[in-house]
């Protein structure tokens, strides 16, 4: 059985059987949602502390994934089916969403302090505002933006699709501006962030939109010319022009509506993607091992992305059994975080691929639904 191709892109909507087989045409995508997962961890084992590098992933981290959402979102499907997608994908985002934010407020509740500076009664607070603690988002943001972000999107194609096919890019610049008045505005009359990140969500739908308009022309085919030299060289060139706009636009948080010049974000976004999608399109000709671990990883992206903070301050515990006290891990990431890379992937990793799809429960936690799916397999070569 063939895998729709709709369901390849994003970390969560491979059924049972689609997991099991993965078109080659379309196993670059899973890698490069596997290598934007590994850049996610690297940004949450540094906590900023690694200031060029940080400015540079953070750059375009989020921004990839959005953008594979929109090329993978079958338009002709949705159209027709816009209650389906949107209670689909509300099950397999909000879901998890709600449960693992709940499960977080109970264990401030129990342990003060659990990977926040907030009480149990300021966490609900933020979590019916739907964002926050300006002090520190945690990660569950991404699964609401994400979905808000496929809604406005699939309403401007329901919109457009009567009419000629550059209307949609008018939105691509509308979406940008929305976001910067709101947050302009918040800035100013309000003394919280954006509620609900509506203004993530709207640069969220530009990079799906723009993500989509790329499936229109390029389809689901892979970014390389067939060249390894050009592709290489493509890439050295498209890293030198991110890293010089990252470090015009600073280290970047969307999750704290912090992306610094709107247009420059998009940019460094779009940059950063067409590297990773190159790489990835590299590592199907070449990767050998590799290319079916990173398959893998991609395959099951959404979950890793979901359980890997879990194990943020495992190496601080593990150091305090051998003598050495941490006692600001945060301040120690510069020192600290290959180990804290290093022991979120190790245990993360393991529990995704064997531990996770074998029990209901942890099935709804993280993937909204306790149906079963069998280990995918590689990819045919």
């Amino acid at each position: 059985m063939q895998v729709r191709p709709d369901l390849i892109g994003r970390p969560s909507e491979a059924t049972d059987s689609d997991r099991q087989q993965t078109p080659v045409r379309c196993e670059w995508l899973a890698i490069a949602k596997g290598i934007g997962l590994f850049i996610v961890i690297y940004l949450h084992a540094t906590w900023e502390a690694i200031a060029p590098w940080n400015a540079f992933f953070s750059g375009f981290a989020m921004p990839l994934f959005f953008v594979i959402a929109g090329l993978t979102y079958d338009n002709e499907k949705y159209r027709h089916n816009m209650r389906v997608f949107a209670v689909t994908r509300a099950r397999r985002y909000l879901i998890p969403y709600v449960i693992l934010f709940t499960m977080w407020i109970g264990l401030v509740t129990v342990a003060p302090g659990s990977g926040t500076d907030q009480n149990a009664t300021q966490l609900l607070f933020w979590f019916a505002y739907g964002n926050g603690p300006p002090s520190g988002s945690p990660h569950l943001w991404f699964l609401p933006t994400l979905y808000f972000g496929l809604i406005l999107f699939m309403l401007v194609d329901r919109v457009t699709k009567d009419l000629p096919a550059a209307t949609k890019w008018v939105f691509a610049v509308v979406f940008p501006l929305i976001t910067v008045a709101l947050h302009s505005l918040f800035s100013t009359l309000w003394p919280y962030l954006v509620p609900w990140r509506i203004g993530a969500m709207f640069v969220a739908a530009t990079f799906i939109l723009v993500g989509n308009e790329i499936r229109r022309y390029l389809r689901l085919r892979a970014w390389t010319v067939g060249s390894l030299g050009l592709d290489l060289l493509s890439v050295l060139g498209a890293a030198l022009a991110l890293f010089m706009v990252c470090q015009i636009n600073g280290f970047t948080d969307i999750a704290m509506d912090n992306i610094g010049n709107v247009w420059l974000y998009l940019t460094t976004g779009l940059l950063g993607t067409y590297i990773v999608f190159v790489i990835s399109a590299l590592v199907v000709q070449y990767g050998g091992r590799v290319r079916e671990f990173m398959t893998r990883v991609g395959t099951f992206s959404q979950e890793l992305y979901e359980i890997h903070p879990m194990f943020l301050y495992t190496v601080p515990l593990l150091l305090g059994l051998v003598g050495v006290v941490v006692t600001n891990p945060i301040a120690a990431a510069s020192s600290l975080w290959p180990l804290n890379y290093l022991v979120m992937c190790a245990f993360s990793i393991p529990l995704v691929f064997y531990v996770v799809p074998r029990h209901g429960i942890l099935r709804l936690v993280f993937r909204g639904s306790t149906r079963a799916d069998r280990t995918p397999t590689p990819a045919p070569s």
